[in-house]
């Protein structure tokens, strides 16, 4: 890791107010699997002998008594909507096993969901949207405008014309550490949303800083696998070139999240199932 690197992270971890009484705990749940693939078809440093699964999550965030979904995995109708927009020629490698979606999980602990922030729209990250209709969904403008421009495999119709209440999320430039753009979601330091677009226009990730020491950045599909970050890797080809936006801002975003790293900091990407299982599911908490 770079001096830079590790300069920066610290005096962010030195800058970080202090936090508040108000308790911070998130727990990850998980709505389904697809096959292991070659790891090679996932990042370009990857083997092509070892494979890989992928998870579809949502992350159930708990600040005081607020709680909201960051992102929503694969939702009760997601079979539907992969049989009726997915294309033929993708199905083989994106298919999956649906597990519980994140609304029964929730159903089921007798947990109410009002706010949903989204990581970007794509489809698997979209599609248990249509499951909380009495949920603000909130994503920036730029990514609604590009939800509806885009087309399968990356945005589902079924989803993107679905009745979502739709509000926008602008996040200011505001510095947080390496990253341009930011929104302290509550103004004390524990959630903070940060842009980082290239996979699509409108990207972001999330701060959650549980203790000044135990803080977790979701980065969304910026990076697929941690380990695109430690290889100095990206995407595989032609993955990156299907799925990424704009490849050459996606690059950029990969680096800031180099940027970011710090000690006592865990990078969470949305479908890296190796993190995921080492933190847990719900009804688990991280705390």
């Amino acid at each position: 890791m770079r001096l830079s690197s590790i300069l920066a992270g610290a005096l962010l971890c030195l800058s970080l107010p202090a936090l508040a009484d108000d308790k911070l705990r998130f727990s990850l749940i998980r709505t389904a699997t697809t096959k292991p693939v070659p790891q090679a078809m996932v990042t370009a440093s990857g083997s092509w002998f070892s494979g890989d699964p992928s998870n579809h999550v949502a992350v159930l965030v708990e600040h005081g008594q607020q709680r909201f979904l960051f992102d929503t995995g694969l939702g009760k109708q997601a079979e539907q909507q992969f049989k009726q927009d997915m294309p033929y020629w993708i199905r083989p490698v994106m298919d999956f096993q649906l597990g519980k979606p994140a609304r029964q999980q929730l159903d089921e602990a007798g947990i109410e969901i009002q706010q949903i922030y989204l990581s970007h729209t794509h489809w698997d990250h979209l599609s248990g949207a249509p499951d909380f209709p009495e949920a603000k969904v909130y994503a920036q403008a730029e990514e609604q405008l590009y939800m509806r421009m885009d087309s399968p495999p990356r945005v589902l119709p079924s989803q993107a014309n679905a009745p979502i209440r739709w509000h926008q999320l602008p996040l200011p430039e505001k510095t947080y550490g390496p990253f341009q753009r930011s929104l302290d979601l509550y103004g004390d330091g524990k959630v903070v949303l940060v842009a980082i677009p290239g996979h699509t226009p409108g990207s972001m990730g999330m701060y959650l800083n549980v203790s000044p020491e135990r803080r977790y950045l979701f980065v969304g599909d910026a990076i697929w696998r941690v380990r695109e970050v430690a290889d100095h890797s990206y995407k595989a080809w032609p993955a990156r070139a299907i799925v990424d936006h704009d490849c050459q801002q996606t690059r950029a975003g990969i680096e800031m999240i180099r940027q970011a790293q710090a000690p006592g900091l865990t990078l969470i990407p949305a479908h890296d199932t190796g993190v995921h299982d080492a933190l847990g599911y719900f009804p688990n908490w991280i705390e």
